[in-house]
């Protein structure tokens, strides 16, 4: 009687598995050649090169260049994206409101929390459209990096527009 740990693949007789094919002669004489100064090398042994793991990356395309978009860049844009709150916190907004109300006047004037709440939203809106505007230009002239050119560019369209 066999024992059925010693079994070989050879002497095995499971049907479901047919049983692996041994390497010939002629597919070992492929792995070697020999090269222009007549040693032979191992083409594994050059070939074989360190596997990496491959990561999909999300590309941009500007113009004829392509750029990688970093992951923790895009996870930022799509959080304040989806938020609604406001970016500028509120108490330096409120100070900056009071510091130009103080220019105009020599009175303390006191205002409204749903003022400054409206006025905070305001000019958030303005600021954001203002960059928005930047960077259309900035991707007409086929750039990805906004520069002060693009911000002064939007600054004259619209005070030609507004006038």
């Amino acid at each position: 009687m066999v024992n059925p740990k010693r079994m070989t693949r050879s002497h095995s007789t499971s049907p479901s598995r047919p049983p692996k094919k041994v390497r010939t002669s002629k597919s070992a004489s492929q792995s070697n050649t020999v090269n222009s100064s007549g040693n032979k090398t191992n083409l594994k042994s050059i070939s074989s090169k360190k596997k990496t793991r491959t990561r999909q990356v999300q590309l941009m395309c500007v113009g004829t260049k392509t750029f990688r978009i970093n992951k923790s860049i895009l996870r930022e844009i799509r959080r304040l994206q989806i938020s609604t709150k406001l970016l500028i916190p509120r108490l330096p907004f409120s100070r900056l409101i009071r510091e130009v109300l103080a220019n105009y006047g020599q009175q303390d004037f006191l205002i409204q929390r749903l003022a400054l709440d409206a006025l905070q939203e305001a000019s958030e809106a303005y600021v954001s459209q203002y960059f928005e505007d930047g960077y259309a230009c900035c991707l007409h002239a086929r750039r990805s990096t906004l520069i002060p050119r693009d911000m002064a560019l939007v600054a004259f369209l619209r005070r030609s527009y507004n006038d």
